[in-house]
């Protein structure tokens, strides 16, 4: 939690419409991908949002253990 907070606490004001960008964008990511798929599978709406959250973020974390240790390589 305090992780989280000291996070928040570094955003700039200049950065908030980025913010607003990227969470529109996962947004209409996912109920353009949970649309069709409730509709094909019959699958409740919110039960495939969950799940696409929890594909997007895991993909962000294979990617962040995959990626930090390549760029770290690159730095000096």
């Amino acid at each position: 939690i305090l992780a989280g907070i000291l996070i928040g606490l570094g955003f700039r004001k200049d950065l908030l419409p980025l913010a607003a960008l990227s969470a529109l964008v996962f947004l209409g990511t996912a109920l353009a991908l949970g649309l069709p798929v409730s509709r094909l599978t019959g699958l409740p709406l919110k039960t495939l949002l969950f799940a696409l959250v929890g594909v997007f973020h895991r993909v962000r974390v294979f990617l962040l253990f995959l990626l930090v240790p390549l760029l770290a390589r690159l730095v000096p």
